[in-house]
């Protein structure tokens, strides 16, 4: 999430830098940018920075992803054995008079289920901690245009909203 945050504001200095002029280049982006790039900084270096951080967070953010995806799935495979493991140590008269093949069938649906809620709820906190990142890194940036953007969002939904609900 940070280095999402990095790159939406490092977007906007990428911007300023390239339209403005010399001399309106004064920010505390800018000066840490000049510090990690050189004193003399130039749109061809903003320009290969802001590419490397874009690639940096996409191949972190794909890779949280496979993560969640590895890690519902291991929770999913624990979960099946334990059901399979319950179902097979059932007294065998039980396995005789019942038909299992509803047994199986309901195990991997809610388990399959389970997996899709688990990587949900991942990328929903994911998502919760980037809103929250980038809205603070907006806010240090400048409170009044991170205002007018959440105004705005939240108009356009309900906005959205509202042409939604009487459809």
């Amino acid at each position: 999430a940070a280095l999402e945050t990095f790159v939406i504001v490092s977007f906007v200095t990428f911007i300023t830098a390239i339209t403005a002029s010399e001399t309106s280049t004064n920010s505390q982006i800018n000066t840490f940018l000049s510090f990690l790039l050189g004193n003399e900084v130039d749109n061809s270096k903003y320009l290969i920075l802001f590419t490397l951080l874009i690639i940096i967070s996409a191949i972190f953010r794909l890779a949280f992803l496979y993560f969640a995806s590895i890690n519902a799935a291991r929770i999913g495979s624990s979960l099946s054995q334990s059901c399979y493991d319950i179902i097979l140590r059932r007294p065998y008269i039980v396995h005789v008079n019942k038909e299992s093949s509803k047994a199986i069938d309901a195990i991997t649906f809610n388990v399959a289920r389970s997996i899709k809620v688990f990587v949900s709820i991942q990328i929903v906190f994911s998502s919760i901690f980037l809103t929250s990142s980038i809205i603070f890194a907006l806010l240090s940036v400048s409170w009044k245009s991170t205002l007018i953007i959440i105004i705005s969002i939240f108009l356009c939904y309900f906005f959205l909203y509202t042409l939604s609900k009487d459809h």
